[in-house]
C-alpha cells in the first residue's frame, strides 16, 4: 500500500524537561499533538470535498464527474482518497503521523500538476502549520514551566 506521510515531530529543545515530567504531562502533549494532526486531518479532506473544482468534465457509467484542474485541490469522485486521509499518535514518541493510504496518493502528491499532479498533503500542512503549532503551544503551555515554543523541523 503506497503512503504519503506528514510528520510532526518536536520539541527537541524541551526533552530533558520531557523526560523529567510526569506521565500525565506526556500523555497532554500527546493528545495535543493528536489535535494538531487532526486539524491538519480536516483542512485536507475539506480541500478534497469542498468545490471549485474546474477541470474537466467526464462520465463513469451513468455519472458525471468534474474533475479538478491544475492548482486546485484533488477533486472528490469515489471519496477513496479522503477516507485514506489518516491522523494518529506514533507509538513509542512524541509525534503524530497525517498520511494517505489511498494508492493513487503519492501520484498525485509528487506528479508536476501540468501531468496531473495535485498535490494535497503537503498543500494541507502548509495551510495549516500556523493553526497546529498555536495547538501545540497551547498545549505546551498548559503543561511545562517553561515557554515552550513547538518548532517545525
Amino acid at each position: 500500500m503506497a503512503r504519503v506521510r506528514v510528520e510532526f515531530i518536536g520539541f527537541d529543545e524541551n526533552s530533558a524537561v520531557l523526560k523529567a515530567a510526569p506521565k500525565q504531562a506526556e500523555r497532554a502533549l500527546k493528545q495535543g499533538l493528536w489535535r494538531a494532526g487532526q486539524f491538519i486531518r480536516r483542512i485536507i479532506v475539506d480541500g478534497i470535498r469542498s468545490p471549485p473544482k474546474t477541470g474537466r468534465l467526464y462520465k463513469r457509467r451513468s455519472v458525471t464527474h468534474q474533475a479538478s484542474a491544475e492548482g486546485e485541490w484533488p477533486a472528490a469522485d469515489t471519496g477513496n482518497l479522503m477516507r485514506g486521509v489518516q491522523s494518529k499518535n506514533v507509538p513509542n514518541a512524541i509525534a503524530v503521523d497525517i498520511d494517505s493510504t489511498s494508492a493513487y496518493g503519492p501520484a498525485l502528491e509528487f506528479k508536476a500538476p501540468s501531468e496531473g499532479g495535485r498535490p494535497f498533503m503537503s498543500r494541507g500542512y502548509d495551510e495549516g502549520e500556523q493553526g497546529a503549532l498555536e495547538i501545540i503551544e497551547d498545549t505546551v503551555a498548559a503543561i511545562l514551566p517553561t515557554d515552550g515554543k513547538a518548532t517545525r523541523r
